[in-house]
């Protein structure tokens, strides 16, 4: 039985180290950059494909028409998650158009949150002013002093 120089067995040594490591980080840095698992908003009560809404004041002058490509409703919190929604006013008093990647309808519809390339246009002659409300900014996960862009 002959026994292994160091010469020989250093490098095999160092070789398996190298890769151990190297599975080790990739492994690592696959946990670290991985999103999350989803977690299911709550009982689904309604799935659609192409939604089209025309949304009506207590009144009956309508106000609104939304259409989405793709539309969930939750049973928790009576919330409809929106995918690629469209938005145009009815009103005569207030026109505007708009649209995002995803949207969150709350409130009978009453409250929108719009999430990615969210875009809307205005009426010139409309004042430019931008407000969201402490429910909204917490709901966006957004906290005191975050910096966003408005594109006009």
């Amino acid at each position: 039985m002959t026994l292994l120089r160091p010469t020989v067995l250093l490098p095999l040594l160092f070789a398996r180290l190298v890769a151990a490591f190297s599975f080790w980080l990739e492994r690592r840095v696959n946990l670290l950059t991985q999103s999350p698992p989803v977690e299911p908003a709550g009982e689904i009560d309604l799935v659609s494909g192409e939604l089209a809404v025309d949304v009506y004041s207590d009144t009956g002058l309508p106000m609104h028409h939304i259409e989405a490509d793709h539309a969930i409703h939750y049973l928790a919190g009576d919330r409809t998650a929106l995918e690629r929604p469209r938005v145009t006013s009815l009103r005569e008093d207030v026109r505007f158009t708009g649209r995002a990647q995803r949207a969150d309808v709350f409130d009978h519809g009453e409250r929108i949150e719009a999430f990615g390339d969210v875009l809307v246009r205005v009426s010139p002659r409309y004042r430019l002013e931008f407000h969201i409300d402490t429910d909204e900014a917490n709901a966006a996960g957004l906290k005191d002093g975050d910096i966003g862009e408005i594109l006009l």
